[in-house]
């Protein structure tokens, strides 16, 4: 097993190249959480356990960081990177710890504004258990999931609290959200939600209306991302599952689907 690692994989799954270090140099990372790739093909890492974001070019070269191992509260500190999430130039950072979304220019790395502060709350500004970011291209809106309280809160594109997506119950009923993890969504604006506990993703309109979960004895669903050719990849501990589109389309309660595994693969490290 390849730990503290970020690897980079053709669309059939061949492996293109990996960076590897388990140290705090340019390119080494302390538990990478989460990527994204933004349109000009720049990689923008979660660095977990380092607290902060690291950014490289197509082929792999170091650009830019943001944040330091460090107790910092300010605008850039980060107290555990959990997910991120590049749209429209913008770089959005879930920094859990602090109870916060920090907002930057992607292609500097300089900070623009931030939703929710340094302390924990469960009112429609604050930030109680961070587990996921999502922005929707078409809409700005901000999509944060909430794993402890069990919902996904929505933002404006300049981040004003708009409303909740979920029941905000612990249970497994329809449109429900039970330890909700990183979220993706499609060029239709649909939403997909991966849950931890109940072992599926579940599916919801822009505006919270719930559609229909894609179950399969996932085990922990811990991440999801959907591509411009609608096949979903749904992260499942140290795997990663494959929908094609084909295949998840033609229903709206898909209980047996095919599905392609690849180990060690997009954005887990093991």
């Amino acid at each position: 097993m390849f730990k503290k690692t970020v690897e980079k994989f053709s669309n059939d799954g061949t492996p293109i190249y990996r960076i590897s270090t388990n140290s705090r140099q340019s390119v080494g990372f302390n538990e990478p959480n989460a990527v994204d790739v933004d349109d000009d093909g720049n990689i923008y890492i979660a660095d977990k356990d380092n607290d902060r974001v690291v950014v490289l070019t197509s082929s792999g070269e170091f650009s830019y960081s943001i944040g330091e191992k460090s107790s910092c509260t300010d605008p850039g500190c980060f107290n555990e990177v959990v997910d991120l999430d590049v749209s429209n130039r913008k770089l959005f950072v879930a920094d859990t710890n602090n109870a916060r979304i920090q907002v930057f220019n992607s292609a500097s790395g300089s900070f623009e504004y931030s939703i929710g502060g340094v302390t924990w709350g469960t009112g429609p500004d604050e930030f109680y258990s961070i587990s996921g970011i999502a922005v929707d291209d078409n809409t700005g809106k901000i999509y944060v999931s909430e794993e402890y309280l069990y919902y996904i809160k929505v933002f404006s594109s300049s981040g004003a609290f708009e409303y909740t997506i979920g029941s905000g119950l612990d249970d497994d009923a329809p449109g429900s959200l039970y330890y909700p993890k990183q979220l993706a969504i499609d060029a239709n604006s649909n939403i997909y939600v991966a849950e931890n506990e109940n072992q599926r993703v579940s599916v919801f309109t822009s505006d919270g209306t719930f559609q229909y979960s894609i179950t399969n004895n996932f085990g922990a669903s811990l991440g999801v991302d959907i591509d411009t050719d609608q096949n979903i990849y749904i992260q499942r501990s140290r795997v990663i599952r494959i929908f094609p589109k084909w295949i998840w389309a033609s229903s709206k309660n898909i209980k047996n689907p095919i599905w392609h595994d690849y180990c060690l693969v997009f954005f887990y490290a093991v």
